[in-house]
């Protein structure tokens, strides 16, 4: 006789097979428990289903629970020696969560991936999942879809706070740019600047992805369908700032003569031109040439890098930092060139001791010439100016449109004048780049048909400057202009009384390395005195006032907040004029954020994912 295979699973424990005749031809099967025939076919599924769903209080960690000797056969009697203690199957269920804690939770995670630029996909990760349930049992982590729609249900509601800010601003001012991501994926990326509650606030309204092309009709139609789209009246835009390119010139030189906007090209762009035309020097092009082929050979090379980095290690004093690196420069990034020449220099030593361990012919290929070293450390001092001056003037924390003037007639004078000690290298590059200066700013500096622009307006409302960067004449004439400005505003709106606070006990950040370029920029008349006569020419009584007040120590924005009382005319022309920042760098600093959104991880996001989650990264602090 055959004998049958041996029922080892523990389902059997609460099964029996039924005696004949009923059983003739073996196919059903017995719950112990509850006395149900079920159909049986060579496997135990629909057996543990059974179980599961008729009788979970039997069940088990390993899967199932020994019945009682009561309740089962003479099979489950002998299992119920070796059974342990019975455990409910409120031991194996989650905790009940409260709703409010849940949807707190999924809140912070979304925060966290668009705050912290994180791919969606991480609310699907394994490692993920496994923390948030030790952190959290209770919790269940939504789907990669539900982060979709909390992003863009969180974009909405963002977006209608930020239209509340623009709507509650008098004036606005715009930075706009254009951006090409790692998929080669064109942007159009615009930041508004205002002032509410006597704060400078930075915004970033679009990334927009853009697939026409980029004429001047294109940008100029672009720019009127997101005013539509914010609800924002052209009328308040005070002012546009963008690069120098020909194709988004020509939009804002439309969008002026339809508006009337004021189109700033943004300074830093416009000092790097400075820059690289002074840098085609035939001189300074072979050196810096020499200077970037052996930083990129050292960068590529990881038997180089190592080999300087231990060098540097055993030869590191306290002021020098603890690991070594190079940078080699960008067209594109501003003050690359110095920073690349700069750190080179700091390290020469070491990188010429490497070098004397190589071959001969190879070490001929990568070394510096003597003159090129020389020629190298002189550009360093020559640019440093400038650098300085494009740090200083790329903030949007602080108003910055005050200093432009000032800064730039600085830099002329600073490389106007020539030392007895400059050789015929420094002598011909302060010649170029105070031509450069003097030809690339000219609407900074010349007043031409006298009328003043938004650059001379701004200087001589800054308690800073005021009018010491003016000769007598351009003074006057800037103030009445000013005064002409705040005749049109009383007649605009009505000025409310406001109670004078206490000045700021901020200090000024300004570096003192810009106080020494702004000093070249005073002219010989500005220090000297003036007919009260003069002073009181065409003056209202806030000029007055204004003009006899010492120069702060606190910030610009500061100390008006705190003395808007005393001259309100002149206040709402501060708030219209001093918002406009100097450079396009919001706009860039934007991109910036945008590039880590839709690279690597996220390079399959649409163009609308992109500027949802962009604009929730940019503007986190509404949130």
């Amino acid at each position: 006789m055959r004998r049958g295979r041996r029922k080892s699973s523990e389902v059997w424990s609460f099964f029996t097979s039924p005696s004949a005749p009923d059983h003739e031809n073996k196919k059903t099967v017995i719950c112990c428990l509850c006395k149900e025939k079920l159909s049986f076919h060579g496997t135990t599924t629909n057996l543990s289903v059974h179980l599961k769903a008729k009788h979970p209080s039997h069940l088990t960690s390993s899967g199932y629970e020994q019945a009682t000797s009561s309740t089962v056969g003479p099979s489950a009697q002998s299992a119920a020696k070796t059974k342990t203690t019975q455990r409910m199957i409120s031991d194996y269920s989650r905790p009940l969560m409260n709703q409010h804690r849940a949807a707190k939770i999924t809140s912070l995670i979304t925060n966290v991936i668009t705050g912290d630029m994180r791919p969606i996909n991480l609310v699907q990760g394994r490692n993920f999942v496994k923390l948030i349930n030790f952190l959290e049992p209770g919790y269940t982590v939504p789907s990669r879809q539900s982060f979709t729609r909390n992003i863009e249900d969180n974009y909405c509601i963002l977006k209608v706070k930020v239209k509340n800010e623009l709507a509650a601003a008098d004036n606005i001012s715009l930075t706009e740019d254009l951006w090409s991501s790692c998929r080669m994926d064109c942007y159009f990326g615009v930041t508004a600047h205002f002032l509410v509650n006597d704060t400078i606030q930075s915004r970033v309204v679009a990334t927009k992805q853009i697939t026409e092309s980029h004429t001047a009709e294109n940008i100029a139609l672009w720019v009127d369908l997101l005013l539509a789209d914010y609800e924002i009246p052209p009328e308040r835009i005070v002012s546009v700032v963008t690069d120098n390119g020909a194709n988004i010139v020509a939009a804002m030189r439309l969008c002026s003569a339809s508006y009337n906007w004021q189109h700033i090209r943004c300074v830093a762009h416009t000092l790097q031109l400075c820059v690289h035309d002074c840098l085609k020097n035939d001189p300074i092009k072979r050196a810096i040439g020499a200077a970037r082929r052996l930083v990129q050979h050292v960068k590529q090379s990881t038997k180089a890098m190592s080999e300087i980095r231990q060098l540097h290690q055993s030869t590191r004093t306290e002021n020098e930092p603890q690991n070594f690196d190079l940078i080699i420069d960008c067209q594109t990034r501003w003050d690359s060139t110095h920073d690349m020449l700069e750190r080179l220099c700091s390290h020469q030593w070491k990188i010429r001791q490497y070098l004397s361990s190589l071959p001969r012919t190879r070490a001929a290929i990568l070394e510096l010439r003597d003159g090129h070293w020389i020629v190298i450390q002189k550009l360093i001092g020559l640019l440093e100016p400038l650098k300085t001056s494009t740090k200083y003037l790329q903030g949007e924390k602080y108003i910055s449109i005050s200093s432009v003037y000032p800064v730039v007639k600085g830099l002329c004078g600073k490389y106007s004048e020539i030392d007895a000690a400059d050789d015929i290298f420094e002598k011909n590059f302060k010649l170029s780049m105070h031509t450069s200066l003097q030809t690339r700013f000219a609407e900074v500096l010349n007043f031409n048909n006298e009328t003043p622009n938004l650059f001379h307006k701004s200087t001589l409302m800054d308690p800073h400057h005021k009018g010491k960067y003016f000769t007598h004449q351009n003074k006057v004439m800037v103030r009445n202009a000013i005064i002409e400005d705040m005749g049109e505003a009383r007649a605009a709106r009505p000025i409310v009384e406001c109670q004078q606070s206490d000045i700021a006990s901020t200090s000024t950040s300004a570096l003192s390395n810009l106080d020494t370029i702004l000093a070249y920029g005073k002219p010989r008349d500005s220090d000297s005195p003036h007919s009260s006569e003069d002073e009181q020419g065409g003056c209202t009584l806030e000029m007055e006032w204004y003009n006899k007040q010492k120069c702060p120590e606190t910030d610009t924005i500061t100390w008006w907040n705190a003395n808007k009382a005393n001259a309100p005319l002149l206040y709402k022309c501060v708030k219209k004029y001093m918002i406009t920042p100097a450079t396009s760098a919001p706009a860039e600093r934007s991109f910036s954020s945008a590039g880590l959104t839709s690279a690597g991880l996220r390079s399959r996001l649409t163009g609308e994912h992109v500027e949802h989650l962009n604009f929730l990264h940019c503007n986190m602090d509404k949130m």
